[in-house]
């Protein structure tokens, strides 16, 4: 994704687009649209860091969760890599 309204590079696992092909089409849209919108903003919406990562959080999307590493500090305008996401599982 190239854009000179971006301000970061996204570099996206292949893991990610193997699991995107087994998830519904509904969460995909959403998915793609999240994943699209990082390179403006990593930091907007529903994130978390992860605990014991130093650059490693998460984006909430529903029932998915999508896991990002930013390797440069926070200030520093650079590259997100996409790193997974998975169906968080309801336990009654």
């Amino acid at each position: 994704m190239e854009s000179s309204d971006t301000n970061w590079e996204l570099h996206i696992d292949d893991r990610v687009y193997k699991d995107l092909r087994k998830t519904s089409k509904d969460y995909v849209d959403k998915i793609i649209g999240i994943i699209e919108s990082l390179a403006f903003d990593p930091y907007a919406g529903d994130i978390q860091k992860i605990k014991g990562e130093a650059f490693v959080w998460r984006r909430r999307v529903g029932q998915y969760r999508l896991n990002a590493e930013d390797p440069k500090p926070i200030n520093y305008i650079g590259s997100i890599y996409i790193l997974s996401f998975w169906k968080k599982l309801l336990v009654n």
